[in-house]
């Protein structure tokens, strides 16, 4: 069981949701069977002693501690009324696994029925019951259909219960009622993996093309000339070629990522949005996240907001471009910010010195267009006054 222990201690990084649903099911196990309490010590130590670092960890450097939570079903909002909770155990939650899940839920039942004719087995099953229950009512994550992955755990144990139903009507000595019953047994197994089956062939009709020659050109190019710890200012996308295939870091990650582990990136994704709209403080958000590089590019053209790849283009230099994408050298944001700055004021200087350079020549002009009518209406004046 050490050894066991050991292993288990390691899913907090490798699997966290198969650590949540093991503590949920050694927990049950314990409670039925007592006897075995030295065996589950000797499991239990080694597990805590590896997986409790790693979970607080976790704990420490995201919020999701925060968003565990009692919501019965995965509701979004929590009752108001505490009552209200014991309303919601009536006929609507009695029928949502049924609706979405069809007859497994139905069949599981009929299996841990069957199952309770057997106490070593239905003592096993138990805690894969527990799973189901604990996952159906405690919300883990921030998000609420993150719960399905401690379900799957849930699902293997339910689904060798079922199988063990449908075994059962196999081996009926009377032929007359084992035929019937295994054809029903054959049945209700199509069924139950009916949908699984249709999402399959439906996949494997399925094609997108997540990265094409010009994403991988450019992840090639990165590879090349920039450094692994290099980061890049591109789109947070979940399939980006820069983390994907250069395995470069982004100055922010996928926000579903973020957002479902619980991570604060409200005050990145602010700076993140700035730099991208090219806003006056740009530069310095750049050197405060330590970018290196920037990608203007299709997927930042489909960000909100839409990157203006006019900034980079007009601030920063080029250091790579193809048909999809341009990569933008911004290590030195700051210098060629105040460069692109004093050339900016150096050309206004220039226009207002232009500018009043015309005014003057135009002053100059109108001076002496003035002094000609004058000594024009004065050679008319001493012509008449002579005609006289």
């Amino acid at each position: 069981m050490a050894w066991a222990g050991l292993v288990a201690g390691t899913l907090p990084f490798s699997l966290t949701h198969g650590f949540i649903a093991l503590g949920v099911m050694g927990a049950v196990w314990v409670l039925l069977y007592p006897r075995l309490l030295l065996d589950w010590a000797s499991l239990a130590l080694p597990a805590a002693t590896l997986g409790l670092p790693q979970i607080l960890y976790f704990l420490a450097s995201s919020g999701t501690v925060k968003s565990i939570k009692f919501a019965p079903m995965w509701q979004e909002e929590p009752l108001s009324d505490p009552l209200s909770y014991f309303n919601f155990l009536g006929p609507q939650s009695l029928i949502f696994w049924p609706v979405t899940l069809g007859l497994f839920p139905i069949v599981g039942l009929l299996a841990f029925l069957f199952l309770c004719t057997n106490k070593h087995k239905f003592q096993w099953a138990a805690g894969f019951l527990a799973v189901w229950v604990v996952a159906s009512f405690v919300q883990f994550q921030p998000w609420a259909l993150d719960n399905i992955k401690i379900l799957y755990v849930a699902h293997f144990g339910i689904s060798c219960a079922i199988a063990a139903l449908l075994e059962r009507a196999f081996r009926s000595k009377r032929w007359w009622i084992r035929i019937p019953m295994s054809l029903i047994a054959l049945a209700v197994f199509l069924l139950l993996i009916l949908s699984g089956l249709l999402g399959n062939i439906r996949e494997g009709q399925t094609h997108y093309q997540y990265f094409d020659q010009n994403d991988r050109d450019m992840a090639h190019w990165a590879r090349q000339h920039t450094d692994k710890d290099d980061l890049f200012f591109a789109a947070p996308f979940h399939a980006h070629p820069i983390p994907c295939l250069a395995g470069r870091g982004l100055m922010m990650g996928y926000v579903g990522w973020l957002s479902s582990h619980g991570y604060n990136y409200g005050e990145r994704e602010q700076d993140w949005k700035k730099i991208a709209a090219g806003e006056s403080n740009a530069p310095e958000l750049l050197e405060k996240y330590h970018i290196s590089y920037a990608v203007v590019g299709w997927e930042e053209q489909y960000t909100h907001p839409p990157v203006n790849g006019n900034y980079f283009v007009d601030t920063f230099p080029s250091v790579f471009k193809n048909a999809k994408h341009q990569v933008f050298d911004v290590r030195d944001a700051k210098r060629v910010a105040m460069q692109k700055k004093r050339t900016e004021e150096a050309r206004r200087r220039e226009e207002r010195m232009t500018e009043e350079k015309e005014r003057m020549t135009e002053q100059i002009e109108e001076e002496e267009a003035e002094k000609k009518r004058i000594e024009e209406e004065e050679a008319e004046k001493k012509r008449i006054e002579e005609e006289e």
